[in-house]
């Protein structure tokens, strides 16, 4: 499911939803049944990204943080299948666009110089400024066709994939924390029980207090 419609579930579900849920399919598929490296960050990945507990309408962060950033492919190969990090990246980038916001009017008016000048340079300045990219990746997602040209692109590549290139299941052992850990990996109990006997002794004292007024009365 798509990011915006995890976080969003009252909004319309249209085929640029579908698009970008052949990312996540993508990415499953490879990661359960196909050797990666660097497999100690597929587990959180699996279960904070491609698997995310939406809470109302809040959800879909992991999702859309990946689009954007592509942590992910930084850490992980794909190993003698340099085409599918190469789909995937460009899969991703492509399709975070629908996270971004709109350029303003000002960014838009700020290069519109560029188009109207007949300078070749210029016209390549126009094409390398963010407003350029934005609106291309923009069109792209107005049908499948660059979604199809991508997957066609991979497929073409004359090394993957190879005639052994099978499907592998994949194990991944999670461990579970014994007892309740902060983020600094503190026990929570350390933290609390010095707050608590600060608390008691005060009480202790104020108590203590009132007894000897009262003696003295």
């Amino acid at each position: 499911m798509s990011a915006g419609l995890i976080s969003m579930s009252h909004r319309q579900h249209d085929f640029r939803d579908d698009i970008e849920s052949t990312i996540y399919v993508l990415l499953w598929v490879t990661l359960m049944f196909s050797v990666v490296t660097n497999r100690d960050v597929v587990p959180p990945f699996l279960s904070g990204t491609l698997d995310p507990r939406p809470f109302g309408n809040n959800g879909g962060v992991g999702k859309e943080d990946f689009l954007k950033g592509r942590s992910l492919l930084l850490s992980v190969e794909f190993p003698d299948r340099p085409a599918l990090h190469a789909l995937i990246d460009n899969l991703a980038y492509m399709l975070s666009v629908r996270y971004e916001p709109k350029p303003s009017d000002q960014a838009r008016n700020t290069v519109a110089w560029l188009l109207q000048s007949s300078e070749p340079l210029a016209a390549a300045a126009y094409r390398e400024s963010s407003i350029s990219k934005y609106d291309e990746r923009i069109s792209q997602l107005q049908n499948h066709d660059a979604t199809i040209a991508l997957f066609e692109k991979a497929l073409e590549d004359p090394g993957w994939p190879s005639t052994d290139d099978a499907a592998v299941p994949q194990v991944f052992e999670t461990q579970v924390p014994q007892r309740p850990i902060t983020k600094t990996g503190w026990y929570t109990g350390f933290l609390m029980e010095p707050v608590e006997l600060a608390c008691n002794e005060e009480i202790v004292q104020s108590e203590d207090t009132d007894l000897d007024e009262e003696s003295n009365m």
